[in-house]
């Protein structure tokens, strides 16, 4: 530096100006209040808007949690879907569904549907359509033929089960009268026990 005094009150200028400025963050003047004092009244201004913007978001999704709004958010979803078989992913995803093919139908579109070898994984875009009675639509399924259902009869294993406990029971009761006699007993005296 040079060591002249013009430079010297060049540097002691700036060193009042930095000093000022940061004297000016932390103490208020009788013309103007100091930037900590502007920046926390700010801050407690903003608190209670923010507060107020908060609840009102969630108040709305409380509130909004109704069928019209879930569709309207699938919708959504829906048009953002990056592919068709993105869509379909979600379509399967939002409603469960799989083919309709395990409706109950008449013969013919089932034979019709077996000689063309559709598979139950084929997508219902790929799949041909199903051909349902007209009363099926307008009241719901009233027609049950088709196919035999696919529920197993398992009434002679639940009779094998029931007689296997029939004869558990008879064998704990017929154990329990050798102990329950009233006479002391030898271990010796006890003899042969069942296994089971």
């Amino acid at each position: 530096m040079d060591p002249g005094p013009e430079s010297l009150s060049r540097a002691l200028n700036q060193w009042r100006s930095v000093w000022n400025r940061f004297r000016d963050w932390f103490i208020s003047r009788p013309d103007c209040s100091s930037n900590s004092d502007v920046l926390r009244g700010q801050a407690r201004e903003s608190m209670p808007a923010l507060l107020n913007i908060i609840t009102c978001i969630n108040d709305r999704l409380i509130t909004r949690i109704d069928r019209s709004n879930d569709l309207r958010v699938l919708a959504r979803w829906f048009m953002e879907a990056p592919s068709e078989a993105d869509a379909h992913r979600l379509w399967r995803a939002a409603f469960g569904l799989g083919p309709s093919r395990h409706l109950t139908i008449n013969d013919s579109t089932l034979d019709h549907h077996e000689t063309q070898g559709v598979l139950p994984d084929t997508s219902w875009l790929d799949a041909p359509p199903l051909n349902l009675p007209s009363r099926l639509r307008g009241t719901g399924p009233q027609w049950r033929g088709g196919r035999l259902s696919r529920i197993i009869d398992r009434t002679a294993e639940k009779q094998k089960l029931a007689a296997a406990t029939y004869e558990e029971a008879l064998r704990i009761l017929r154990a329990q009268n050798r102990f329950v006699a009233g006479t002391r007993m030898r271990l010796s005296e006890l003899g042969q026990l069942e296994t089971d």
